[in-house]
């Protein structure tokens, strides 16, 4: 008689099945997600950007208030970070080197304009993430760590480079039969190594038939 199957076993097959369902979910949706966030948070950078190269002399002035160095550069730096780099990460171009400066600005705008948010992180955690810079302090540390997803030009330029390179390969030129430069290498420190054993041998039998 077959022994009656363990129901135990069926649990587990059942949770392994849905596990591996929510993961295909969830990679399905990251690319999705990744481009709504990006466009969502940056769309709205980008015209904080804008408005503030429309009012460049008052961005100025605000940081002259903070105690900025430099305040009429610092300004234009920062503003065209906001306009030109949230442009970038929406359609989704050189988006991890992007997400650098922009990380850097609002972290400079954290320890300037809100300060006390930033000292108050553990005590008034709040306060720390209802501050101005945090969506895109956050998403552009998002877009740094996971990159923009399928749908962004980075991709594309990825998914180019691949067929480029698949197409190079199989267009090499053959030598003595193999496909590639590393195999002909290979096997040409195979043969070398072959000889060498072989030298070595007749040397061994040459000093034995010395020695009788």
């Amino acid at each position: 008689m077959s022994k009656p199957k363990n129901p135990m076993n069926k649990i587990f097959k059942l949770f392994r099945r849905g596990y591996e369902l929510l993961v295909a979910g969830g990679n399905t949706l990251q690319s999705p997600f990744l481009l709504v966030l990006r466009v969502y948070f940056f769309w709205q950078l980008f015209m904080t950007g804008q408005g503030h190269l429309a009012n460049i002399g008052k961005v100025s002035d605000f940081f002259v208030s903070l105690g900025i160095p430099f305040p009429m550069l610092n300004a234009y730096l920062s503003s065209s970070v906001e306009f030109f780099g949230s442009l970038l990460l929406i359609v989704g171009l050189a988006s991890r080197l992007t997400a650098i400066p922009v990380a850097v600005t609002m972290t400079v705008a954290y320890l300037t304009a809100d300060l006390a948010a930033v000292t108050s992180i553990f005590s008034d955690p709040d306060k720390f993430v209802k501050a101005d810079p945090f969506p895109y302090f956050i998403c552009a540390f998002i877009v740094l760590i996971f990159g923009p997803g399928k749908f962004s030009i980075d991709a594309l330029v990825k998914a180019k480079l691949e067929d480029r390179s698949h197409t190079e390969a199989e267009r090499s030129p053959r030598w003595m039969g193999f496909r590639s430069v590393e195999e002909s290498q290979g096997a040409t420190l195979t043969a070398l190594a072959s000889c060498l054993l072989r030298q070595f041998s007749r040397n061994r039998k040459r000093i034995l038939i010395w020695q009788f």
